[in-house]
């Protein structure tokens, strides 16, 4: 604002364009910045994981997982514990399967949408489907109640309705190998953290950015899937989530870090219904599963679909929940994908800065 005004300004009247830009400043450092700060606690590079126990967390008055009767988690005070990943039960199976029927096969079969992917990798596509919160309130209750069971606070729904992401070839063409010695991604998950995705996709919300305390939450929240699941003992259940022990402003040799190989992970394998919560700056994926274990025999509807969401924590003591919105999980690609985004309620391209990792 400042600059933009200056430009204005004509030499003979610099002296009081000065004093009226310096207002500006004021005014813009009263009020905070009108962007996402990732992160709580004025925490700019988040600590790597270590071992803490049970005794040591009860010692520093933190958490290092969810319910807990503390404020603050383990490392670095973030919110929700940096390295905890929390499960809770929202939907039944029966909920699940009406969510699929009813909304996701509807809209794929009646042909009126198109499939999403990047150019990276042009033989992986997904549908996007938002879930419309008057027809399938259920489904927005059911995650208000598993939050507050878990975090003991009140989620507030935003403007804006989540979507749900549908694969429908889930096989071993989702595999990889590659991936787990070398920076190839894999096959359509890409190792990221979300504080890149908070930035464009909070607005949606209608919050602004120093609304925030820079906490943040991510969830997954499976709707579909194919075979046996987890706690029904498949405990190669493909379609899982990938958690990794270094978080955002992580630095090695004064550069941005981010885990090189899918070796750095540990998986955490869905059940239908149930949601895993974990710290949205955290470095994460979706699974890309070695490929001597996927079994297409286990896996005979070739199909996952699950609900990714965001909420950020609001210094009134609430979080607030939106979509992530921008329709794939690659760093590089740094704009809402538009062309197959058909919620209602989608604000279109982001007005926002998308920062890669390597921008620290």
């Amino acid at each position: 604002v400042q600059s933009k005004f200056l430009l204005l300004c004509h030499m003979t009247v610099y002296k009081w364009c000065f004093v009226v830009s310096l207002l500006l400043v004021a005014v813009q450092f009263i009020s905070g910045s009108d962007e996402f700060q990732c992160h709580s606690h004025g925490v700019k590079h988040l600590t790597e994981q270590t071992e803490i126990s049970p005794e040591e967390a009860e010692r520093m008055q933190c958490c290092i997982t969810l319910p807990c009767k503390y404020k603050v988690g383990c490392w670095d005070k973030q919110m929700p514990p940096l390295y905890a990943a929390i499960r809770s039960r929202a939907l039944t199976k029966e909920q699940a399967n009406l969510l699929e029927n009813d909304l996701l096969l509807s809209i794929i079969n009646s042909g009126e949408m198109i499939k999403t992917h990047t150019d990276s990798m042009p033989d992986h596509y997904w549908w996007r489907i938002p879930v419309d919160k008057v027809k399938y309130a259920y489904f927005y209750d059911a995650i208000k109640q598993s939050f507050l069971s878990t975090f003991g606070a009140e989620l507030k729904t935003s403007r804006i309705d989540l979507d749900i992401f549908y694969v429908d070839d889930w096989s071993s063409h989702w595999s990889n190998d590659e991936t787990y010695t070398t920076e190839y991604p894999g096959a359509g998950y890409w190792i990221h953290n979300d504080c890149p995705n908070f930035r464009i996709c909070y607005e949606e919300s209608g919050y602004r950015g120093n609304e925030f305390t820079g906490n943040g939450v991510a969830f997954v929240l499976p709707v579909a899937l194919s075979g046996k699941d987890f706690d029904e003992g498949y405990d190669l259940q493909p379609a899982a989530l990938e958690l990794y022990n270094i978080s955002n402003g992580h630095m090695v040799d004064g550069e941005a870090f981010k885990p090189p190989n899918r070796e750095w992970m540990k998986a955490y394998r869905y059940n239908l219904g149930e949601i895993i919560y974990f710290n949205a700056f955290r470095w994460h994926s979706g699974h890309v599963p070695r490929t001597a274990d996927f079994n297409n025999t286990l896996n005979p509807e070739r199909k996952r679909a699950e609900t990714v969401g965001f909420a950020a924590e609001h210094k009134d003591g609430y979080w607030v929940l939106f979509r992530m919105c921008k329709g794939s999980t690659n760093d590089y690609v740094k704009q809402k994908i538009v062309e197959t985004d058909i919620n209602q309620h989608s604000t279109g391209a982001s007005d926002k800065t998308y920062m890669y990792h390597g921008e620290l």
